[in-house]
């Protein structure tokens, strides 16, 4: 017959089970929890660069907009020509930022192209000197579209 243990020697080899199986437990929610917070950085990071992507979209209309209202305000010709120019070159990036958002589908896309010949048209009556009709064009149509696309 096998030799039977004491309690305190079988309370021994419990408490050394428990204290090796203790570590073995935390080493393992270490490399369980530091793989799942490397995998919760990558997909924050991938999350901020869309969200700072849209925001530069929303920047970049906002400056479009902002843009095509001063050109009404304006009346010197030089300062005129000037804010023109801009709106080039905004509506080129906002067209750019949009299709970096990944947001260039659907409603945006229509109303960007809204707002975009709306602000075209505008341009068009003052160039053409009808700067009521330029104003009735940007309140009735432009601004519309520009509210859409921050929605």
């Amino acid at each position: 017959m096998g030799k039977k243990m004491s309690i305190a020697k079988r309370f021994t080899y419990l408490v050394l089970a428990f204290a090796l199986a203790t570590p073995t437990a935390m080493l393992g929610l270490v490399l369980v929890l530091g793989e799942n917070s490397s995998e919760a950085r990558r997909a924050t990071a991938a999350s901020n660069l869309k969200v700072d992507a849209l925001f530069d979209y929303i920047n970049a209309i906002a400056n479009m907009q902002s843009n095509a209202q001063k050109l009404i305000r304006e009346t010197d010709p030089d300062q005129m020509e000037k804010l023109v120019e801009q709106g080039k070159s905004l509506v080129n990036a906002a067209h750019d930022k949009m299709q970096a958002a990944e947001a260039s589908k659907g409603d945006a896309l229509a109303a960007f192209n809204t707002l975009r010949v709306a602000n075209q048209q505008s341009l068009d009556f003052l160039l053409h000197g009808d700067r009521a009709q330029a104003r009735e064009l940007v309140i009735t149509i432009a601004n519309p579209a520009f509210e859409q696309l921050l929605s």
